[in-house]
This record gives C-alpha cells, structure tokens and sequence, in this order.
C-alpha cells in the first residue's frame, strides 16, 4: 500500500532543469527526515521514458536512486501521458546490489493502486 510520495523536485528544486533526473544527494536530507517524521521508509521510485520504452537505461542501472538490495524501481512509457494504459505497460525493478537488477514480469505483481 502507498502511504505517501514525493516528487524528485520536491526535494531537488533542480533536479529536472536538464530534461533527466540529475538529483543532488543533498536531497536526501529532507527526504530522510520527512520518511522519520511519517515513520515510513522508501521502497520504491517511479520515473517515466519517454515513448513505449520502459527498459533500464544505463544510468537507471548503474545510478540506483536508492542502492539498497530490495528497493524497486518503476518506470512508465509515455512520460506518463495518456498514451499509458496502466501497469502492463510498465517496468519493474527490484535492486540485487552491485549494479545488478531483477525484473518483475507484471504479471507477477499483486498491485491494489492500478
């Protein structure tokens, strides 16, 4: 169950001024303490691609946004537009460490939130 989010430029007014995700590690500051505030803790990010891609890139790989072993990553085609027809359209990410992935088929999930 989603408890809460927050966008990346929530915690990184600049994050996105490039047209990617270039998050300053400073944003974890008030990303940790909001999570201690709500007693909740980070499981998962979500980003979009653009068009019907929902593959890894090298730099989802390699750039984890949070590089613990189980947190999963989603990405969304489309940039999330109205072109996105729900989690079947959608990549899923569980991180192993050292760079390396598993991926959910979609099938696999129980997702109550689509």
């Amino acid at each position: 169950m989603v408890r809460g989010f927050v966008c990346y430029n929530d915690l990184d007014p600049h994050c996105l001024d490039t047209g990617i995700i270039r998050f300053d590690g400073r944003g974890y500051v008030p990303l940790w303490k909001l999570c201690s505030e709500r007693k909740l803790k980070v499981v998962a990010d979500v980003h979009t691609h653009p068009e019907g891609w929902t593959g890894q890139s090298e730099a989802d790989r390699t750039h984890p946004m949070v590089a613990q072993v189980g947190h999963l990553a989603l990405i969304l085609p489309h940039f999330a537009q109205d072109s996105w027809f729900g989690p079947k359209g959608a990549g899923f990410y569980r991180y192993l460490g050292s760079e390396r992935w598993e991926t959910f088929p979609v099938q696999a999930l129980k997702l109550s939130i689509f």
